[in-house]
């Protein structure tokens, strides 16, 4: 196999269209379940949302190795990873509860990862 930095720019794109289709996907169930609509929680859409995450993360692990990125010496990958469980349990509230207060703290979860990747700089580090 060959090294997979030679593919970053194909990992990369991957994984950008992954979490604009992710995130995407994530808002339309959430809005049509606080319109009342059963359909964002039931299987097929679930099933899908598993489909898209899962081949999201497998695009985040190729970059990861692509760029030798280690979550113990890169703080930005540690807060990017550490932010990935919050966003997972506040989309997860948001969808169960049907609630905006947690589509809104899903989103900036997302947003703060997306920066994070692009600033190459943990969040606590804005602050200085």
């Amino acid at each position: 196999m060959g090294s997979l930095a030679g593919h970053y720019a194909v990992l990369k794109a991957a994984h950008l269209a992954l979490v604009a289709s992710s995130v995407a996907w994530f808002a339309v169930r959430v809005v049509a379940a606080l319109r009342g609509a059963c359909w964002p929680r039931a299987a097929p859409a679930r099933h899908a949302s598993m489909a898209v995450d899962t081949a999201l993360l497998a695009s985040g692990v190729g970059l990861a190795l692509a760029i030798s990125a280690s979550p113990l010496r890169d703080d930005w990958f540690f807060a990017k990873l550490a932010l990935l469980p919050v966003y997972v349990a506040c989309g997860a509230l948001a969808l169960r509860r049907r609630s905006v207060a947690w589509l809104l703290a899903a989103l900036a979860a997302v947003a703060a990862m997306a920066a994070t990747a692009l600033l190459k700089q943990p969040p606590w580090a804005w602050l200085r």
